[in-house]
């Protein structure tokens, strides 16, 4: 049961780190505009997927 929470962890973690103002509209519901994030929002939300890739990961394998 681990391995697809952390599969699925992983795939919202790799979208975020590719594409976050996407995936931000996307939680918020279309709510964000397209240009409203400023480039260390942008870089924040990318470090956070990136980071949620590499926990999805370790819980994937470990679990």
């Amino acid at each position: 049961m681990s391995a697809i929470a952390g599969f699925l962890l992983f795939i919202v973690g790799i979208t975020g780190a590719i594409w976050p103002e996407a995936t931000i509209r996307f939680w918020f519901f279309g709510a964000v505009d397209e240009d409203s994030m400023s480039d260390s929002g942008k870089m924040f939300f990318q470090g956070l997927g990136a980071l949620c890739a590499v926990i999805g990961i370790l819980v994937s394998f470990m679990g």
